[in-house]
């Protein structure tokens, strides 16, 4: 006999308070492309989590101008990249990707970012997914969550 589990919507006022700090354990839901998919709260990188949801570890970084295969700067406890190119700066993958990982990249230069994805010129597991290339231009952020089942880095949001 199968049961059907009925989704019960509930405003925002009703649910509780959360307890502060956060423990780490508490279950954060994540949606993309219509799946969620719950993570812990200690999942979302060495920045962790401080009161309210924020990614506090940052790396500000260079990238050249021209193309960067699989590019690989020190993400080890990194969530936050402010990058500064150059010049126009070609990126076709992302070294790092572990599941679940969540990492924002910021253009904090005046020079547009291309990210190229699916770009065959950086290995599989480095690859941003995509059905296009997208320009991360100055002042722009875009955030993305490391899937091991796409063996990608998949952009979150729109």
């Amino acid at each position: 006999m199968t049961t059907a589990s009925a989704v019960i919507l509930v405003p925002i006022s009703m649910l509780p308070a959360a307890t502060l700090p956060l423990s780490g354990t508490e279950l954060i839901p994540l949606v993309q492309g219509g799946t969620t998919k719950e993570a812990p709260a200690s999942a979302f990188g060495g920045g962790g989590i401080s009161g309210v949801f924020s990614l506090t570890s940052l790396l500000a970084v260079g990238i050249a101008a021209g193309t960067t295969n699989d590019w690989a700067p020190a993400l080890a406890g990194v969530s936050r990249l402010e990058v500064t190119a150059a010049g126009l700066a070609t990126v076709t993958g992302l070294a790092g990707g572990t599941d679940g990982r969540v990492m924002v990249l910021t253009n904090v230069g005046v020079n547009d970012i291309l990210l190229s994805t699916e770009d065959v010129l950086s290995v599989v597991a480095n690859r941003f997914s995509g059905n296009g290339d997208f320009f991360l231009v100055s002042g722009a952020s875009v955030m993305f969550l490391y899937s091991v089942t796409l063996n990608r880095w998949t952009r979150m949001g729109s």
